[in-house]
């Protein structure tokens, strides 16, 4: 589910600024339009080469349109983020629908939340994680994070350490680190460099890979074997706000 991660941290950045604005204004003036000011939608839309979660690829290593909107109110938030998958030559839509809480405190941010998975013409395969994640800026433009998912019901895990480092002229580097638990353990990892266009747009170029072997991706996924090796992935990225094209920010 490392997913939309990239959309969903541009909308941290939305709900962090929407909620210093809109509570100052309810400080001056507890108004219907103060919390006119905490609401705001962000949505975006990303094309990307590969869609891969966790080091597998949920689109037999073809391409993926994918695209979310998200309403929030200061910190808390809910959204829908969907994609087109293929598993074994069987087409899909996967839907998710998530919500949470992005509290910050300084140089630390926070989400707490939880995602569930829908498969649209598979609907006996939907699943369902609670989510805790943490980033911190020690030193500029460096800033560290770590997550961790946990399945309720299967008890499956997820746990990531990250980093991003900005860079001059809009570029930037970043990668992370993984352990995804349960009946097939294994190790993920990715890095890769980045470009920001204005305050709008994302172009991604990553390497991604597993730990496993092709008989372990084949037991994992019951498909080729394929589907967990390394692969070089190209994306580009759409996101905004309401609150951004109105000019509130």
């Amino acid at each position: 589910m490392d997913y939309h991660r990239k959309s969903v941290c541009r909308g941290i950045a939305a709900s962090v600024a929407i909620l210093t604005l809109g509570g100052a204004a309810m400080a001056a003036d507890p108004s219907a339009e103060s919390v006119d000011h905490m609401f705001d939608v962000a949505f975006g839309a990303t094309v990307t080469s590969d869609y891969i979660s966790r080091g597998i690829t949920q689109t037999d290593h073809t391409a993926a349109i994918q695209g979310y909107i998200e309403p929030s109110v200061g910190i808390f938030y809910g959204g829908v983020w969907a994609s087109n998958v293929a598993f074994g030559g069987v087409a899909d839509v996967e839907v998710d629908v998530y919500a949470g809480i992005r509290p910050e405190f300084d140089m630390l941010s926070f989400d707490f939340g939880y995602n569930h998975a829908f498969y649209i013409n598979d609907p006996g395969s939907d699943s369902g994680e609670v989510f805790a994640k943490a980033y911190a800026t020690v030193v500029e433009p460096l800033t560290i994070g770590a997550e961790a998912y946990v399945n309720p019901q299967g008890g499956a895990t997820y746990i990531e350490a990250n980093a991003d480092l900005t860079l001059p002229h809009n570029f930037g580097i970043s990668g992370a680190v993984g352990h995804v638990g349960g009946d097939m353990p294994y190790a993920t990892w990715n890095g890769g460099i980045y470009y920001t266009i204005g305050e709008w747009g994302t172009i991604d170029l990553r390497y991604t890979d597993t730990g496993l072997s092709t008989a372990d991706c084949t037991s994992l996924t019951g498909l080729t074997g394929n589907e967990c090796d390394a692969r070089v992935m190209l994306a580009v990225s759409i996101d905004t706000a309401l609150s951004a094209l109105g000019g509130s920010n």
